[in-house]
């Protein structure tokens, strides 16, 4: 076995179909498999994966943490490469598998490579050009010569170790001598760290590419702003430890600036409502004001981390453990 395409899923279902349609298109020699690891979902997910012949586990729903699946798939998998793909990702080419494994096929030196994530039509616009700005459309390699080179340059570990499991390929052997560690978000960044502190390298292969976005809302962007903060600042601290760098430096803002943030973030929104009410005639005029009215979460949910990393400090990084969550996998025999 080549490839083994490993998918986390929980009420999957809107998405997945067409998930495993553009799986099944592809244009590629390689041997693969596909492996679904769901959290024990009630709705049609497991029905839509068996009509594709997919190799499929349960598991208890609160066993499940995106590192732990991930360590306890690359147990299940077994081909030489393992890719993570997210149940609502959907593959937008025929050559996505090729393209998204060719760094890793080009050089032994490379243990892992991510897609580029484009946005569906009927996104806001804003959130269009966000995802747009983050993923760009030219390849590049991080190893660990230019990141201690850009280190020293005085810019964020964090910034420079982007890094994305929605679409990625990387050496199941690595995984299962540097399981994920088990952090509120980010485990991606986290691995890459590895990655680089390996002497190795990953790559970003934005001819690769999945259609992948979720809809604006505000409590889902208040939490995964907060756990995000928290965890970049233990990859922070991680990197400065690793490649010593001096940590008063790396943290994100102090509790004041990102008080000082949060009336500018909200004004900033309410004006953009405001001027989309009375100005945007577009269909997507309720996405937008939803989009504009997260940002507020973004905002609240960056001041309750950075205020509780500055009182109890950063995150110690430690590996998730899969046993439990492995044991309980149950493959589906129907």
């Amino acid at each position: 076995m080549d490839v083994s395409i490993l998918i986390r899923s929980l009420n999957a279902e809107a998405l997945l179909t067409r998930c495993l349609t553009a799986l099944a298109k592809q244009q590629t020699k390689l041997r693969s498999e596909i492996v679904l690891l769901d959290c024990s979902s009630d709705d049609r997910t497991r029905e839509i994966a068996r009509s594709f012949g997919v190799n499929i586990y349960t598991i208890p729903r609160n066993l499940f943490t995106f590192s732990s699946a991930l360590n306890a798939g690359a147990q299940l998998c077994r081909g030489e490469f393992m890719i993570s793909l997210s149940a609502d990702a959907v593959p937008a080419r025929e050559d996505w598998l090729d393209t998204l494994i060719a760094p890793l096929l080009s050089s032994p030196n490379v243990t892992a490579s991510f897609s580029r994530q484009v946005p569906w039509e009927q996104d806001p616009i804003p959130q269009q050009q966000e995802i747009a700005t983050e993923f760009g459309e030219a390849a590049w390699l991080r190893d660990k010569a230019n990141f201690q080179q850009l280190l020293n340059e005085n810019l964020e570990p964090f910034a420079l170790l982007t890094f994305s499991n929605v679409s990625s390929c990387m050496r199941r052997d690595f995984i299962l001598s540097h399981p994920f560690y088990e952090l509120p978000y980010f485990e991606d960044r986290a691995f890459a760290l590895d990655v680089l502190s390996a002497g190795t390298a990953f790559a970003y292969a934005p001819e690769s590419v999945v259609y992948h976005s979720h809809a604006p809302h505000l409590p889902a962007a208040l939490s995964v702003s907060e756990r995000g903060v928290v965890s970049r600042a233990a990859i922070n601290r991680e990197a400065a430890r690793r490649f010593n760098k001096p940590l008063e430096n790396l943290f994100i803002s102090t509790p004041r600036r990102a008080l000082l943030e949060v009336p500018a973030t909200f004004s900033r929104s309410a004006l953009k409502i405001l001027k989309t009410l009375l100005i945007s005639r577009s269909a997507s005029r309720r996405s937008e004001i939803a989009y504009y009215i997260s940002q507020g979460g973004i905002a609240l949910g960056t001041l309750r981390a950075v205020t509780a990393v500055h009182q109890d400090g950063p995150l110690a990084l430690k590996r998730s453990d899969p046993t439990k969550l492995f044991l309980q996998a149950r493959k589906d025999r129907t």
